[in-house]
């Protein structure tokens, strides 16, 4: 497969930066907690390997029960629901990996392409940041990037859900320990008497 011609440089001018989205405002009592804004995010939406698309309410799949026998019933049921979620994470894990290469692949093929352009045009080698200048404004190697980040968002979401999903089930099985520990002393106690 033959490469197609290269293009010149685009003409296109950065776009300027942006705020951050994180600022620290003082303390006031009217601002609303992590819990709060948790009700109302959207599902987190994954691809299942058979190419179906399934949402999770993240405040569904993070609920933590308050009765002791539902504590016990989710407790048992937190290794497979870990497992769903290790499961996705390594699956976008590969993603990232793979789309990492696909980028990395377009920035060299343009990169030569770019090397060869400037040397026919201006009879001289171009130093590496022209090159990288040309492949920074370059329309495919923008969009490869950026779908890079996108990955790497997407694998830092499902990430932070088995985290956290992984942290409800420690919760939970330390309350049932207690549980199972209280109940044995206060038999223990009652056996006493």
């Amino acid at each position: 497969m033959t490469p197609p011609p290269p293009r010149p440089p685009s003409k296109r001018v950065p776009s300027k930066p942006t705020r951050s989205d994180v600022n620290i405002v003082a303390d006031d009592p009217a601002l609303a907690s992590s819990a709060d804004l948790l009700r109302e995010l959207a599902a987190i939406e994954v691809r299942l390997e058979n190419g179906s698309k399934v949402a999770f309410r993240m405040e569904t799949e993070l609920l933590f029960p308050t009765d002791p026998d539902a504590v016990r019933e989710a407790a048992t049921k937190g290794p497979a629901q870990l497992a769903f979620w290790a499961y996705q994470a390594e699956r976008a894990l590969h993603a990232v990996r793979v789309q990492e290469l696909k980028t990395k692949k377009v920035e060299s093929e343009w990169y030569i392409r770019y090397r060869k352009y400037r040397n026919e045009q201006t009879d001289d080698f171009p130093t590496e940041a022209q090159l990288r200048a040309d492949l920074d404004l370059d329309d495919e190697v923008l969009a490869a990037r950026t779908k890079l980040h996108t990955t790497k968002q997407q694998y830092g979401l499902i990430k932070a859900m088995r985290d956290s999903v992984e942290h409800r089930i420690y919760l939970l099985r330390r309350l049932t320990e207690a549980d199972n520990n209280n109940h044995a002393w206060n038999a223990a106690r009652s056996s006493d008497r």
